[in-house]
């Protein structure tokens, strides 16, 4: 009979594949060059920034002047969905690490969003091969977040969509995102969402799809 033999060697601590049947597997970068460090750092060496949602990113992508360090700011009528997203980064692995709301948004007049109403989510990457042997980490996937280990120097994203009520009251809601790790002190970011004095109208003969 015949017989096929397959070979893939890992790496001992990530478990990556590195050869698969004798064939070396290549990472092609994209973002920040090797060993770049992130300006804006916060003691013990963690950085947080803010970049537009529409802007895809990778674990290797650092930030630009002006985006450490500043609040989450949205802008949405009621009844609507809206996203930001924001970045982790540190040049030590942190465990553990958990990502929540404080409260509710606060608002005019003593209205209020609920913490209900805004979800958290990490961005996963998954492999886009060009060519047999070489390919590039893409984000792709918005598993819902729970505790989670980030390994030191790779940046890791999380997107907040914030559903604003449809009876929302027009103005500013505050609120506030807690990035704790299992040791170490937790940073705080300011979320800022305004609330438009806007009805938006249901589109017409539209349909939305997905497919993969």
């Amino acid at each position: 009979s015949d017989w096929r033999l397959e070979v893939t060697l890992r790496d001992r601590t990530t478990r990556e594949a590195l050869y698969v049947g004798g064939t070396a597997l290549k990472e092609r970068r994209t973002g920040a060059a090797a060993g770049a460090k992130p300006a804006g750092a916060l003691p013990g060496g963690t950085v947080v920034f803010v970049q537009p949602y529409l802007e895809r990113g990778n674990q290797h992508t650092l930030p630009r002047a002006g985006e450490v360090n500043r609040p989450l700011e949205l802008f949405a009528a009621p009844g609507e969905y809206e996203p930001a997203t924001f970045s982790v980064r540190s040049d030590r692995d942190l465990k553990a690490v958990v990502v929540t709301l404080i409260g509710d948004l606060r608002g005019p007049a003593g209205s209020a969003i609920p913490t209900g109403a805004v979800t958290i989510r990490t961005v996963e990457r998954m492999k886009r091969w060009l060519t047999p042997v070489e390919f590039e980490l893409v984000e792709c996937f918005l598993p819902r977040t729970g505790p989670r280990d980030l390994p030191a120097n790779q940046t890791q994203r999380y997107w907040l969509t914030a559903h604003v009520p449809p009876d929302a009251r027009p103005g500013l809601y505050e609120g506030r995102v807690r990035i704790a790790p299992a040791s170490g002190k937790p940073h705080v970011l300011p979320l800022r969402l305004q609330v438009a004095p806007i009805r938006l109208a249901p589109p017409e003969g539209m349909n939305y799809f997905m497919y993969f």
